[in-house]
């Protein structure tokens, strides 16, 4: 077992967050139809997100974003765990901002991965932001799909809301599902179709992730969505939220101190049930 820790807070295990980082990468790769994808990952990290990218099939090219210089640097202590992503042809680390990045890129991508560190971060509550995900927004492919990792561990339920928000302000489609105890994707789109898994995929790499996460089939992964549009709206108009943006980056002041409370988001409460029930009602 291996983990890093980032001024003295543990961010990435090999093995419990090993569910978080191969899901972030294998939910947008079974959504998205075509061969020949562009992808990008916002935040390095270990490594273990874009590695396993780099192994899809259908997978041209990836462009990592980090900042960091010594994460860049433990690309080679952690080979094994990111499965030799510095080597892999298709994978390029800029050690640039993903802010600086998109604006001089003339690259679009058929999805984008945002998996930086926690908003408590200075700096970190930006790639939180309406102005960010308009400027990731604008990379995208007509057909692309934007995941944005979210923790549910000390963060509290209008700090989650605030970024629940933020999105849907920006992308007609917006889906949570969860990745492991602890941690959920949201998944944004421009298309208002739902999005459904290729379950015909086949491929070794696809194959031994739902393995390691305990599923035995792509069919599985529907039992880890949380909520979809529809309720990712009603949760937006019935629960209190702040006005996080750039020159106002409440997100981070109030996530400092959810975090010293050791605050935990209820998933479970953010939807009243009864409501759930009402919104599909025509379904």
């Amino acid at each position: 077992m291996k983990s890093v820790f980032v001024n003295g807070k543990s961010d990435w295990n090999s093995i419990t967050d090993y569910g978080t980082t191969s899901l972030l990468a294998l939910y947008p790769y079974l959504f998205i139809k075509g061969n020949n994808l562009n992808s990008a990952v916002i935040g390095l990290g270990t490594g273990v997100t874009a590695g396993l990218l780099s192994r899809f099939d259908r997978i041209r090219s990836l462009d990592v974003l980090e900042i960091s210089e010594a994460m860049i640097k433990s690309v080679d202590i952690l080979e094994n765990e990111n499965l030799g992503l510095k080597n892999n042809k298709k994978a390029t680390i800029h050690d640039i901002d993903a802010f600086k990045f998109f604006r001089v890129t003339d690259k679009s991508y058929d999805f984008i991965i945002s998996e930086p560190s926690n908003p408590w971060v200075m700096g970190v509550e930006n790639l939180y932001t309406k102005y960010f995900y308009n400027i990731a927004n604008s990379k995208l492919k007509e057909s692309g799909l934007f995941v944005q990792w979210a923790h549910v561990n000390d963060m509290n339920n209008k700090l989650l809301v605030t970024i629940l928000s933020n999105i849907q302000s920006v992308f007609k489609n917006v889906e949570m599902y969860q990745t492991q105890d602890g941690d959920v994707a949201l998944i944004g789109s421009n298309s208002e179709t739902p999005f459904h898994f290729d379950e015909t995929n086949n491929e070794d790499s696809t194959v031994n992730i739902l393995r390691r996460v305990g599923l035995e089939s792509i069919k599985d992964l529907y039992l880890l969505k949380k909520y979809d549009t529809k309720e990712i709206s009603a949760i937006i108009k019935s629960n209190a939220s702040y006005q996080h943006e750039i020159f106002n980056p409440t997100l981070s002041f109030n996530s400092h101190k959810s975090f010293f409370l050791g605050e935990e988001v209820d998933l479970e409460v953010l939807l009243n049930p009864f409501l759930a029930r009402y919104l599909h009602k025509d379904s």
